[in-house]
């Protein structure tokens, strides 16, 4: 009985042994063969990104746009991405839109915001028309949120008024009584409105002045601000408010024997002591200010003859510059200046004719940036176009004209200087100017008929979004 028994577990114990050895051989052949794979496998394979603490938030409106960090397509918007610190590109796409390309330093444990708004390659263009039969548009500017701003003269002298369009386009009267003056402006809280009171026989010819800045909340006459000296020879013809509020600009002007003279006023709104901040041998173009951020600074189209000029002031009265001639006319000149202020006002981007062509046809306008420091200024890459305006990705804005005669086209020039034209305007072929809202994708494009330089501006409301952000 033992015998057989005996044999069974040695033959067992042997088959066991073969066993193991088989499939140790097998595992360590599999082992070898992943090994190898994963070596080649890595050897050609993208690096991962490391993930570090910090994030960036991507946020566009429209949303959607598809997002690339740094090159890597990174989902679409709105996102919260894990990045390293550092700096970072952040590419936003959406179709119809034109690219925005942004910047980005990320801090160590820190967020970073991208916020974009996508402008549409197709503008929607509407006709900015008098809210009265028989009235006229004296100006339309843009207020801080996006709504518009207008000064509307009466007909049959019965005085002016103050309006304002919102986002939605709803348009209501700000100044509840017509006011006994041709110049007024509406203030950036959209209540105050400052106008001109009292007439004068002095200041240029042909054109009313004033003695007295007043200003109103709407629901009266409201309190005189500023009177001129007794013993001047000068009459008040126009004003501007500045972006904040706290002040106003008054142009004082009186007549020479070739024109006409202007000193600016700087008038604090709290009734404080004006200032004089320039005097230039010319008069200045009603409604063609642009402010820089901060208010330091102002720039302006002066005119003397038919020749009309672009200048820049710091308000601090260190830097006066007169940067360029920028057309000629023998009517009112298209009245916003060609001018854009850098974000920190250090700089101003603008546009001016280039040399002028020998057969005597218009010349392209070329851009230029100016420190106003006294030195000429540079010339921006090969950037043609009018009437500039930096955006905050870095990227110029400017209109252009493709071909004599047609529409002009948005055109963009990114920091490298490359050039690429966006869409066409349907506005009409005639000299034009652009007051720019780069905030909400929009802009007031006035234009006027090349065969009636008598005529007023048509004013055309040109939006890049589906309307003024919210």
């Amino acid at each position: 009985m033992r015998f057989p028994i005996i044999l069974r577990w040695e033959r067992s114990r042997r088959h066991r042994t073969r066993s193991i050895c088989l499939l140790a051989g097998i595992a360590l052949t599999a082992a070898i063969v992943s090994i190898s794979a994963y070596t080649l496998t890595a050897r050609h394979a993208p690096a991962t990104p490391i993930l570090g603490r910090e994030t960036i938030e991507v946020t566009s409106d429209p949303s959607g746009a598809s997002i690339k960090l740094d090159g890597r397509t990174s989902g679409r918007t709105p996102a919260r991405i894990r990045v390293t610190s550092g700096d970072h590109a952040v590419e936003l796409a959406l179709s119809g839109h034109a690219t925005v390309t942004r910047q980005v330093s990320v801090a160590t444990g820190r967020t970073s915001v991208v916020v974009a708004q996508l402008w549409q390659r197709s503008a929607t263009v509407t006709a900015l028309r008098p809210p009265l039969p028989g009235a006229t548009i004296r100006d339309a500017r843009f207020l801080a949120d996006g709504t518009i701003a207008l000064d509307v003269t009466l007909p049959h002298n019965m005085g002016t008024e103050a309006w304002r369009i919102d986002a939605g386009g709803r348009i209501t009267r700000v100044s509840l009584m017509p006011l006994p003056t041709t110049v007024l402006a509406l203030g950036p809280d959209a209540t105050s409105v400052a106008y001109l009171k009292g007439r004068s026989d002095k200041g240029p010819a042909g054109k009313p002045t004033y003695r007295e800045l007043w200003v109103t909340s709407g629901t009266s006459r409201g309190a005189r601000l500023y009177s001129l000296p007794t013993d001047t020879d000068h009459g008040l013809v126009d004003l501007s408010w500045a972006p904040d509020g706290r002040s106003l600009l008054v142009i004082a002007s009186r007549r020479v024997f070739d024109g006409s003279t202007s000193r600016l006023l700087l008038i604090p709104a709290d009734e404080g002591e004006p200032r004089e901040v320039a005097s230039v041998p010319a008069e200045v173009v009603s409604g063609s200010y642009n402010w820089s951020p901060a208010d330091t600074g102002v720039a302006f189209l002066a005119r003397h003859g038919d020749t009309v000029s672009l200048c820049a002031v710091r308000l601090n009265g260190s830097a006066f510059r007169y940067l360029a001639d920028v057309g000629r006319t023998t009517g009112e000149p298209v009245g916003y200046a060609p001018i854009s202020w850098s974000r920190d006002g250090g700089r101003v981007l603008y546009s001016a004719p280039d040399k002028p062509n020998s057969d005597g046809s218009p010349s392209p306008h070329r851009l230029y940036s100016d420190d106003l420091s006294g030195r000429p200024s540079a010339r921006v890459a090969s950037g043609v176009g009018q009437s500039p305006v930096w955006r905050e990705d870095g990227h110029i804005l400017a209109l252009a004209r493709a071909e004599a005669g047609k529409p002009p086209v948005l055109r963009s020039v990114d920091p490298a200087g490359a050039v690429r034209d966006i869409g066409v305007l349907p506005i009409g072929s005639g000299s034009f100017s652009v007051r720019w809202d780069v905030e909400h994708a929009q802009a007031i494009v006035a234009v006027r008929a090349p065969s009636s330089f008598a005529s007023g501006n048509t004013l055309w409301l040109t939006r890049w979004t589906n309307g003024a952000s919210k």
